[in-house]
């Protein structure tokens, strides 16, 4: 993707991001799958701890509602995280759909 967060229709381009907040009785974290060019949440998944699944349960959420609604993921490349708990797994998951993975550079957000 090079970087360029932008999309002229809505199968081009998702992406994927984990972040993590804070409550009283510990850290939350929380996995979205936004689509690029309309802003909606495709996917998403609330976790106590960083399971290996979070990230997978938001894509998956997000492919099953395009599914349901007969749209085509062929030509949709998704920016996955740079974390550990994302991996191959979900490169894996994005082809079986027919979609394309892009990795951002370390550093990038």
């Amino acid at each position: 993707m090079r970087r360029a967060f932008t999309a002229t229709d809505p199968e081009q381009v998702w992406v994927a991001e984990i972040t993590y907040i804070r409550t009283f009785p510990g850290w939350v974290y929380a996995a979205f799958v936004p689509n690029v060019f309309s802003r909606r949440i495709m996917g998403s998944q609330l976790s106590r701890n960083m399971r290996t699944d979070l990230i997978l349960d938001a894509l998956e959420m997000g492919i099953r509602t395009l599914q349901r609604e007969g749209r085509d993921l062929t030509r949709l490349p998704s920016q996955r995280p740079r974390s550990p708990i994302s991996g191959h797994r979900y490169t894996d998951r994005l082809a079986e759909a027919g979609a394309v993975a892009s990795v951002g550079s370390k550093g990038d957000s």
